[in-house]
């Protein structure tokens, strides 16, 4: 296994554990919710801080560059994409695609705030 594989496919795993920690964030948020307007203003304040909206884009990242891994993932596992060309094509299109999906992301997303 060459290094550039290596070191996306320990990056897909490690996102997955990011992804984990980051839904902590989610029952937090409905925790809140359930809590009352209190708590949920809390939460939301939160996010809507500088630190919150930074965690937000790198949870975004995180999901997508763990989605895009994990269809390189299954296409290995059909027995292809081995070959050294096809591994560099399929390895830049997960980062040019994590990239292009979190910034397509939170474009729509601020559009339909605004």
């Amino acid at each position: 296994m060459t290094l550039y594989r290596a070191a996306l496919s320990i990056t897909h795993r490690i996102t997955g554990t990011v992804w984990s920690v980051g839904l902590v964030f989610l029952v937090w948020l409905l925790v809140a919710a359930a809590s009352g307007e209190d708590s949920f203003n809390g939460v939301q304040w939160f996010f809507g801080s500088f630190f919150g909206v930074i965690g937000l884009m790198a949870l975004t990242a995180v999901a997508w560059f763990h989605t895009l891994a994990g269809i390189r993932h299954l296409y290995w596992d059909s027995g292809r994409g081995y070959d050294l060309p096809t591994t560099y094509m399929t390895g830049r299109a997960v980062l040019i695609g994590t990239a292009a999906l979190t910034a397509l992301t939170w474009l729509v997303m601020l559009i339909s705030w605004i």
